[in-house]
């Protein structure tokens, strides 16, 4: 995962709260491609993905 050398959690965290606030600003990417270096890595970023995606609901985003 990007964002220098961060642990693989907190860098997932870091791209996923960027998104979701272009998200709220309406700017969404148009292309958006994710790319991890290990199924655990991949494993991360889903449930974090489900995370703040819940996280997001219970506030009405």
């Amino acid at each position: 995962m990007g964002v220098g050398s961060l642990e693989a959690e907190e860098s997932a965290r870091v791209m996923l709260e960027i998104l979701f606030h272009q998200l709220d600003e309406r700017l969404p990417p148009s292309v958006m491609t994710v790319v991890v270096a290990s199924d655990y890595e991949a494993l991360i970023f889903s449930h974090l993905v489900a995370e703040l995606t819940l996280a997001r609901t219970e506030v009405g985003h």
